[in-house]
């Protein structure tokens, strides 16, 4: 089973791609692959091109911050 399967989102990707980013960190809060969806965005996400939606609860501008941080801690 891949872990888009568990995903708390699925389903609802027009959602999270929409103007409700309340609802949707809701949603994604007890979402039990909130860090897989975050590191997949690492993954596909090219930070030279604009992306957009929430992943893992997080807006685009908080993902950039935070894989900044994970690059500075050598995590990445």
């Amino acid at each position: 089973m891949e872990w888009r399967d568990r995903a708390g989102c699925k389903g609802m990707t027009e959602m999270f791609y929409g103007n409700d980013v309340p609802k949707c960190r809701y949603v994604c809060e007890s979402c039990p692959v909130q860090e897989e969806c975050l590191l997949e965005s690492i993954e596909i996400e090219d930070i030279n091109q604009p992306f957009f939606g929430v992943r893992g609860g997080m807006i685009p501008s908080e993902r950039i911050r935070w894989r900044i941080r994970r690059m500075r801690s050598g995590i990445e």
